[in-house]
């Protein structure tokens, strides 16, 4: 699905996670169709836990869909359904994210969150 991004340690947006995040975001951005657009779990860095933004009650990690990459600012925009099924949005500095896992498309619609 992803192919090596060509990020350099030049670039202000280096590492991994944004290599990953900039190349995903081309590829939905020329693709046009949201449904490819596949289920992001995230990390921060320095944590052991993946992101939760659901509610401390429930288990697992928030489920993201990635909306787009500013590779200016290295901020990722992502789209997330809450506790009340709420689509809401979160943004991250890409520079901040440890791990990226990349699951199938179409999760966020009913389920919210996934054990990690």
């Amino acid at each position: 699905m992803l192919k090596n991004c060509g990020c350099s340690n030049h670039s202000k947006c280096s590492g991994c996670a944004c290599c990953v995040l900039k190349e995903l975001s081309e590829q939905i951005s020329t693709n046009c169709d949201p449904s490819v657009n596949p289920s992001i779990f995230l990390l921060n860095k320095g944590t052991r836990d993946p992101i939760r933004l659901t509610g401390e009650l429930q288990e697992g990690s928030t489920i993201f869909q990635l909306l787009k990459f500013d590779k200016n600012s290295c901020c990722a925009y992502f789209s997330y359904v809450d506790n009340l099924e709420v689509t809401r949005t979160f943004i991250i500095d890409c520079r901040n994210i440890s791990v990226v896992a990349i699951g199938p498309p179409g999760i966020n619609n009913n389920n919210n969150t996934v054990s990690f």
